[in-house]
């Protein structure tokens, strides 16, 4: 009977872990893993489902952090989502909502000034 229950909790765990996706890094680029991110001793819990042609290096710096540490996705078609925003970021450098991005660029653009030329401090002599 224990030999039943053991075996069945074995095969719930292998199950669930099956039905999870990640995005990570494969050498140097995205790449969609099935499974969870993690090791029981020597044996990894996930295996490369997908690998892309986005490289690593490609991201910018906030994303790139984000895609090294995993982002988890609900689905396969999730996964391949974020992986679309990931090659989006990599083509305009800026960081995508739903990579760990805001959105928004990198650093931002200093505005111009209305008149062209500095304005006069207070109390200034002309």
């Amino acid at each position: 009977m224990a030999v039943a229950v053991l075996v069945g909790a074995v095969f719930l765990g292998w199950r669930i872990i099956q039905d999870h996706y990640y995005v990570g890094t494969d050498r140097g680029s995205v790449a969609i893993y099935k499974g969870v991110q993690q090791s029981i001793g020597p044996i990894a819990l996930s295996d490369v489902y997908e690998d892309t042609d986005i490289s690593v290096s490609g991201l910018p710096d906030y994303t790139r952090e984000n895609v090294r540490s995993t982002i988890n996705a609900q689905s396969l078609d999730d996964a391949r989502e974020i992986v679309e925003r990931l090659r989006k970021a990599a083509a305009t450098g800026q960081d995508q909502a739903g990579t760990g991005g805001d959105g928004s660029s990198p650093s931002p653009t200093p505005s111009s000034s209305s008149t062209g030329s500095p304005s006069p401090s207070p109390g200034a002599k002309r």
